[in-house]
């Protein structure tokens, strides 16, 4: 598979996600867009330039994403 059709893929994932109102944060699009340049960070230049951010506000969004995930396995 392309790197292009892997970052379709997951846009697609975000929307669908979306939808369904598991995630509702729009910083889900940037974490996207962030993902897609570190995929090519060859010489670790790229993470340098995030690393403060994901610490600082993604990783929040992810904690959140599992609280929603981890209430539906106990829907279940």
């Amino acid at each position: 598979m392309a790197q292009g059709q892997k970052g379709q893929i997951w846009k697609e994932v975000l929307k669908q996600a979306f939808k369904a109102e598991l995630i509702t944060d729009q910083r889900w699009m940037h974490i996207l867009r962030v993902r897609n340049e570190l995929a090519h960070d060859y010489d670790g230049v790229i993470i340098k330039q995030y690393c403060r951010t994901i610490i600082d506000e993604y990783i929040d969004i992810f904690f959140e994403f599992k609280r929603v995930v981890n209430g539906i396995e106990d829907l279940q």
